[in-house]
């Protein structure tokens, strides 16, 4: 799993194994949760 696994878990629909469409919403999520 990515480093921000705990992130994309929060985001169900958001596939954890797809790190295409997972990058940019870890990105946006780094700033608004971190």
């Amino acid at each position: 799993m990515y480093p921000s696994s705990p992130l994309g878990d929060t985001e169900g629909d958001i596939p954890t194994g797809r790190d295409v469409e997972w990058e940019p919403l870890v990105d946006y999520r780094r700033n608004g949760v971190s």
